[in-house]
């Protein structure tokens, strides 16, 4: 698949739910900005709940220059809750979701999409998280 043209890689829809993130914004804007992936099979939606920071002027600016990118501003404070909005919005078969403070190398969604076509019986796929700052209850939940 690597060598396929842009019409053989699925659409997939790139979720992020985020609220005062204006430390983490930036960084993962440009880190989404740079997803090796066809341009015309990708969009791009930040699911704002509600924040009072710089977080939604970041997502404003960037989605400005980029038609890809879907930025939905709400006051839903609940991660589930703006999952659901951005999950009501998506159009594409294949859903990634992400955080402001889990990095994405450039590669990871062709990789995955890749494992998918190497067995259509798969619906889920994953890779390991690596929290760029983690939180401090985020032990809680996460190994």
């Amino acid at each position: 698949m690597h060598s396929a043209g842009s019409e053989e890689w699925p659409n997939v829809d790139v979720i992020v739910a985020v609220r005062n993130e204006a430390a983490l914004i930036v960084d993962k804007l440009r880190e989404l900005d740079a997803i090796d992936y066809p341009p015309d099979r990708l969009r791009i939606v930040i699911v704002d709940g509600g924040s009072s920071d710089a977080t939604v002027a970041a997502i404003s600016s960037n989605a400005g220059r980029d038609a890809r990118w879907l930025p939905v501003v709400t006051a839903l404070a609940s991660k589930t809750a703006q999952l659901n909005e951005a999950l009501d919005r998506t159009t594409a078969p294949w859903v990634l979701v992400t955080h402001a403070d889990a990095r994405v190398p450039p590669q990871t969604l062709r990789r995955l999409v890749e494992e998918v076509a190497r067995d259509p019986r798969v619906g889920v796929v994953g890779t390991s998280v690596v929290l760029h700052r983690p939180h401090p209850l985020d032990h809680l939940h996460a190994p």
